[in-house]
């Protein structure tokens, strides 16, 4: 069993001599590296008790690109780096199971933290880890129904920060009305600070 997003590595990475428990997984070893953490690392919280990193976890915590890129990770193929055009096609088509989906907006932080532990082992109900909204929770036959209506408006010039916040230009309003469709302008005000919405707008063309 997959027992934290880190174990989604191929290969860990070097082997330590400490013996102990890990700070990111809780995994008991007898070949744990010492922590190597900056100095500007603020996720801190996130961390457990421990005296170490295993070596899955201190070769994924090490790697830049798990902070700077969007990403899926899985049991086939370890962790894949993806385009943030790419991630919605996971989204609402995951892989099998099990699996973690990570999403981030800033590439800097270590945003996965917050979720390390929740590996998904369903296709339908699953989380999204994300450094700018909590872990999100998906339905997939939500996902689909948010982001159809999410591909009509993009495709009527509806910009993304009207999406988020539900506050439309007045072109927009009447170009709405013009052609029938102002009734799904009324519907989406109310997915306004919505987890799921956010970050299927983040990620749409």
């Amino acid at each position: 069993m997959i027992k934290s997003i880190t174990h989604f590595s191929k290969e860990g990475g070097n082997l330590g001599i400490i013996e102990g428990r890990c700070m990111v997984c809780g995994k008991e070893v007898n070949n744990g590296l010492a922590p190597s953490i900056s100095d500007s690392f603020t996720g801190f919280s996130y961390l457990g008790e421990g005296s170490c990193f295993c070596s899955f976890c201190a070769s994924f915590f090490k790697e830049p690109k798990n902070r700077k890129s969007c990403w899926i990770g899985t049991k086939e193929e370890g962790t894949i780096y993806l385009k943030k055009k790419d991630i919605i096609e996971y989204i609402l088509n995951p892989p099998n199971p099990p699996f973690a989906i990570y999403v981030t907006r800033s590439f800097k932080k270590q945003g996965w933290l917050s979720g390390m532990h929740l590996v998904n082992y369903n296709r339908d109900k699953f989380f999204i880890l994300t450094d700018f909204v909590d872990k999100v929770f998906v339905d997939r036959e939500e996902a689909k129904q948010k982001y159809r209506l999410i591909s009509f408006l993009r495709e009527k010039k509806i910009i993304k920060r009207e999406l988020l916040d539900g506050e439309f230009r007045v072109t927009s309003y009447k170009r709405a009305l013009e052609e029938g469709w102002g009734n799904i302008l009324e519907e989406i005000r109310f997915f306004k600070k919505n987890p799921l919405w956010e970050v299927l707008v983040y990620v749409a063309e």
